[in-house]
């Protein structure tokens, strides 16, 4: 209906021009003047409230963004601590398994030596009973 109105208007000033009437066509223009006033009025007002929601929308986004970041790097700082801790664990537990082997190593070698040890002593004990047996053996 508005535009019906502004197109008999116009028609209306055209129809003024021809006929010469200066007034009537000063009157249409004044009036789309103001109307298109009115309408860029509205699309300002329109601009400024898409302009505050995009700013509300980037705000909340870059909240968002910011509150993820901060929760990744809180679990990634709990992971790495994690991590740290149990390097920590299994580097322990490795020196007593390395403590735990020297000790089992230096024990069977220990053994070793007293078994050979005591072979030497039961070899030379052999030894010297066949040499007196020998001797008593010559003896006779």
């Amino acid at each position: 209906e508005e535009h019906a109105q502004e197109v008999q208007e116009l028609k209306a000033g055209f129809e003024a021009s021809r006929s010469g009437d200066q007034a009537k066509v000063e009157e249409v223009i004044e009036k789309e003047r103001a109307r298109n006033e009115k309408k860029l009025k509205a699309l300002e007002k329109e601009l400024e409230l898409s302009k505050k929601e995009s700013l509300i929308a980037m705000e909340k986004a870059t909240n968002s963004w910011n509150d993820d970041k901060k929760r990744y790097d809180t679990e990634l700082n709990a992971t790495k601590t994690l991590l740290r801790d149990e390097v920590k664990r299994c580097r322990k537990l490795l020196e007593e398994e390395k403590i735990k082997c020297r000790k089992t190593t230096s024990e069977a070698l220990n053994a070793c030596e007293k078994k050979h040890e005591m072979a030497l002593q039961k070899a030379k004990e052999e030894a010297e009973r066949i040499r007196r047996e020998d001797a008593h053996q010559a003896g006779k």
